[in-house]
């Protein structure tokens, strides 16, 4: 028997290994995906259990700007759940409720995505589940189209009669009881799908704030990456009673206090690099006037502001450093209560994700702050000419817009303000990987941009 035979029965084998190994699997367990409706989208999820929270995985652009979730699985209808984080690669985290955590029990979340990768190597088949809104679960059989995609793989029905539509959005790919991927949009009846080890990859820093030690510990998290928080007060300080971390269920987390004039508390946040926060001040009875410092590991100032308690308040700032930098409360004026909620807002792993890659059509979301910036991979052919549509947004951020070549040497830059619609062109010459990268000036929010090839 020559080589090629041979090899050629090898890869028919472990095919009919793998997918037999999946099919008996799928006699044990319950693709659980679920069906989720705002006030004008509605879509698909998985649930992943973690931390006795119950979490569902949507694409972002499901949950849209909506202000309520409802979620239905196979025996509860209309769960409320609450946005936890998005990010740029059209994904969305969820919580539900903690009284409607049993719903967790039917997930079909497996692992890590750790058998994406040898599954797509040898299986082009597969099925897209769909769960309708009075809880049926309708399943399509798939072809596996293009899997050389960095963090997505295609997909088309294999039917001629059938065609992915509105609603599937976020449907989970499976073979056999494994999923895979899950349905982010489509285009010519193609399906543009998100393998499953990218979301696991994606979420990792939040997954891991609901994590037990022993979660983290199956999951190969570092247990001890995070440190206890940590506070000191200079002798001038009235706050002997405050309390200087919590942590909230949502990874957030409160500085709470009494401060005076001539005061200083600092407290110690610990940055992984490339993080941008938001700080809320909480109204208080009595008036208060302070000022904020934000430094790094060696102690210098990054920036400030100044914030009175008289009224709610809110305070942007970022750093592209790692490790422990620090939170500096100086009193001005009054004396009395502080509580301050700080917020990240936006994270490394999303900002500089290896999943970072945008083309054609493709729409860029992320959120950002001074002091961070995001960077985006686009391949060019050579002498392409791109525009990149900002779309408005509710909150008013600047960000500046760059155009590296393969070298990433600055080709070109602009900057957008996302309190209205803008549009910048650039291009290159040069083939290859390029890369777009998006830096935050003043504010913090949201930004969404769509790129558009127009020369090629």
């Amino acid at each position: 028997m020559d080589s090629k035979k041979k090899e050629k029965r090898t890869m028919n084998f472990l095919k009919l290994v793998l997918i037999t190994s999946f099919s008996v699997a799928s006699f044990f367990a319950l693709a659980s995906d679920v069906y989720i409706e705002t006030h004008n989208e509605e879509g698909q999820g998985i649930l992943r259990p973690i931390g006795g929270e119950c979490l569902v995985y949507t694409p972002s652009h499901v949950v849209g700007r909506a202000s309520d979730f409802l979620v239905s699985t196979r025996l509860e209808k209309r769960i409320k759940a609450q946005l936890i984080t998005t990010y740029p690669q059209d994904l969305a985290l969820l919580k539900l409720p903690a009284n409607a955590v049993s719903a967790c029990q039917e997930s079909s979340w497996k692992d890590q995505g750790e058998r994406v990768n040898t599954i797509l190597e040898v299986i082009d088949k597969g099925e897209l589940q769909v769960r309708l809104n009075n809880g049926r679960l309708v399943s399509y059989d798939v072809d596996i189209i293009d899997k050389e995609l960095h963090s997505f793989f295609t997909i088309r029905l294999n039917h001629p009669s059938q065609k992915i539509t509105k609603g599937m959005s976020g449907g989970i790919v499976t073979v056999g009881s494994y999923p895979i991927g899950m349905l982010l949009s489509v285009t010519d009846d193609i399906g543009k799908v998100l393998r499953m080890d990218t979301i696991a990859d994606t979420s990792r820093s939040v997954v891991k704030s609901y994590a037990t030690e022993k979660e983290q510990i199956a999951l190969n998290m570092d247990t001890t990456e995070t440190p206890s928080p940590a506070k000191t007060s200079s002798p001038a300080s009235v706050s002997e009673t405050a309390i200087p971390l919590v942590s909230k269920n949502e990874g957030k987390q409160i500085f709470k206090g009494k401060i005076a004039n001539g005061a200083t508390e600092t407290f110690t946040i610990l940055s992984r690099g490339n993080t941008a926060y938001r700080l809320h001040s909480k109204k208080q009875s009595d008036p208060v006037q302070f000022v904020v410092e934000y430094q790094n590991p060696a102690k210098k100032r990054l920036t400030w502001d100044r914030i009175e308690t008289k009224r709610d308040d809110m305070w942007e700032f970022g750093t592209e450093e790692r490790g422990e930098h620090f939170l500096v409360i100086r009193g001005e004026a009054g004396s009395g209560d502080y509580e301050l909620e700080l917020e990240i807002i936006a994270t490394p792993e999303q900002q500089l994700s290896e999943s970072n890659v945008a083309g054609h059509g493709d729409v860029i979301r992320g959120r950002i702050a001074p002091g961070t910036f995001a960077v985006y991979k686009i391949l060019s052919r050579g002498n392409t000419a791109y525009r990149l549509h900002s779309k408005k947004q509710s909150d008013p951020v600047q960000i500046v817009v760059e155009y590296q070549n393969p070298a990433k040497k600055r080709l070109t830059w602009d900057r957008i303000e996302t309190k209205r619609d803008d549009m910048w062109e650039f291009g290159t010459e040069e083939r290859g990987e390029h890369f777009l990268v998006i830096k935050g000036e003043t504010g913090s929010g949201d930004y969404e941009l769509e790129l558009e090839v127009i020369k090629e």
